[in-house]
C-alpha cells in the first residue's frame, strides 16, 4: 500500500478504503480473463449498494456506517474496473 501513495491519497489517508483498492488490484492480477469479468459484473454500481447493505446487515457488532460498506465496495468495485 505504501509503494503507491495515490492508493491512499485519493482516499483521504484512510487505510480500510486503501485495503479495499489494494485487493482489487491484486484480484484483478490473480483473475483469469473469465473470471474478471464475472467479478465485473457482480460488483456492478447497481449491485455495490446491495452488497454494501448485506455486509452491513451481516456484522451488526461493527460501528462503521453503512456508507462505509458502500465505500468499500465502490473502492474494491473501481479498481476491478481500471
Amino acid at each position: 500500500m505504501y509503494d503507491d501513495p495515490a492508493l491512499l491519497d485519493d482516499v483521504g489517508h484512510d487505510y480500510r478504503r486503501g485495503s479495499a483498492r489494494l485487493l482489487g488490484r491484486d484480484v484483478k492480477q490473480l483473475c483469469s480473463a473469465g473470471t474478471l469479468l464475472a467479478v465485473q459484473n457482480i460488483l456492478t454500481p447497481a449491485n455495490v449498494g446491495l452488497l454494501a447493505l448485506d455486509a452491513y446487515a451481516e456484522r451488526p457488532d461493527l460501528d462503521s456506517p453503512l456508507d462505509l460498506f458502500r465505500e468499500l465496495f465502490d473502492d474494491l468495485a473501481g479498481e476491478l474496473r481500471g
